[in-house]
């Protein structure tokens, strides 16, 4: 019983990762700038500044039909004060710096 629940766990997730990773130019509404990719569930993704290393956010909950679309920082950046997406390590040197 329990490996029938398991394994229609994991067709769920594989289904749903497929639909999340399909994103069609009709569903992508605008161009990201460098070091960023666009992602219709921006809720997705905790850390998205650069002060987020510094004060930790809460993760919203989502659901599967989130549509909040955006541009997000590629893995390995985070937003700056700027609103540039610059490498963690980038961001580690402003607060270090006191810039944040």
């Amino acid at each position: 019983m329990s490996s029938s629940v398991f394994s229609l766990c994991l067709v769920a997730v594989l289904i749903n990762l497929v639909y999340a990773g399909a994103v069609t130019d009709e569903r992508k509404p605008f161009d990201c700038p460098e070091n960023e990719y666009y992602d219709f569930c921006a809720l997705r993704v905790c850390y998205k500044k650069c002060s987020d290393l510094k004060y930790t956010p809460p993760c919203p909950s989502i659901t599967p039909d989130c549509f909040h679309p955006a541009c997000l920082c590629k893995e390995g950046h985070l937003r700056n004060k700027d609103g540039v997406c610059v490498t963690t390590r980038q961001c580690y040197s402003d607060i270090h710096n006191n810039k944040i």
